[in-house]
């Protein structure tokens, strides 16, 4: 995964409450791409990506559940903000629901 940015945010734990309660430390991955090797001579072809894959440090591992959502557009490089606990591109924030009404 390559073009990616990371940021280290705290999110719910597996199985626990759910938001607003954010005790675990987690990496969360946004954007990125993929080159997938040539297929019958043809040229590589990149892959964006849009889904959003957490790490999380407690257990040294990857969650399985979405407690992130996908991105609606796959993109390859991005840039994101860390601010009371959320990450956001800040071109999807609207988008994605992510700010509030009015802003």
């Amino acid at each position: 995964r390559m073009g990616c940015q990371a940021a280290l945010i705290s999110l719910p734990r597996p199985g626990g409450p759910g938001y607003p309660k954010t005790d675990r430390q987690s990496v969360v991955i946004i954007g990125g791409e993929l080159w997938e090797t040539a297929v019958r001579g043809g040229p590589p072809r990149r892959v964006d990506f849009s889904n959003i894959p957490v790490f999380d440090v407690a257990s040294g591992g990857w969650r399985s559940d979405e407690v992130v959502p996908p991105m609606p557009t796959a993109r390859t490089a991005v840039a994101i903000c860390v601010g009371l606990g959320h990450a956001w591109q800040p071109q999807g924030a609207k988008a994605m629901g992510w700010l509030p009404q009015g802003a």
